[in-house]
């Protein structure tokens, strides 16, 4: 995924899931060949204010969830199976 930005948050939980400090790279290419479960949409909640649902892919091979911002190009947090 070009332009994506890892937040320390997103870091912080693949160092304790994979084992290493995760590179834009790595990331990209592991999302690039997972499913994606759900797409990034911006919805309102019902009182009219605005959020958005992170895109979400599933890597088989890892057995991770990636939750990303496809707008902002964010990987915001990454989930194992026991997470979900």
């Amino acid at each position: 995924m070009k332009g994506l930005k890892l937040t320390e948050h997103f870091c912080k939980r693949y160092l304790e899931r994979v084992g290493k400090w995760p590179t834009v790279e790595e990331v990209s290419h592991y999302i690039e060949e997972s499913k994606r479960i759900q797409p990034c949409k911006n919805l309102k909640k019902l009182n009219g204010e605005p959020f958005r649902m992170l895109a979400i892919y599933f890597n088989k091979n890892l057995q991770l969830h990636f939750l990303i911002d496809t707008v902002e190009r964010n990987a915001v947090t990454v989930i194992d199976e026991e997470s979900v």
